[in-house]
């Protein structure tokens, strides 16, 4: 059985690695040269998609059980 306190372990450990892996992808992405930005920042984290996809997906597993 999971428990809420593994359950926030596991988004923790998932936060941290989110902010290794843009921290890497900002280092070694190229930049752009002119001065034209095509892309907006994300205003949602991947963390805030993944515990809606968890709090989600838990609620769909109890509804059928």
């Amino acid at each position: 059985m999971t428990t809420e306190d593994k359950v926030t372990e596991i988004f923790c450990m998932a936060d941290d690695f989110c902010k290794f892996f843009d921290a890497m992808t900002a280092k070694y992405t190229l930049k752009p040269t002119g001065k034209r930005k095509y892309h907006r920042n994300s205003t949602t984290t991947k963390v805030d998609v993944m515990q809606t996809k968890a709090t989600s997906a838990r609620a769909l597993s109890k509804a059928f059980h």
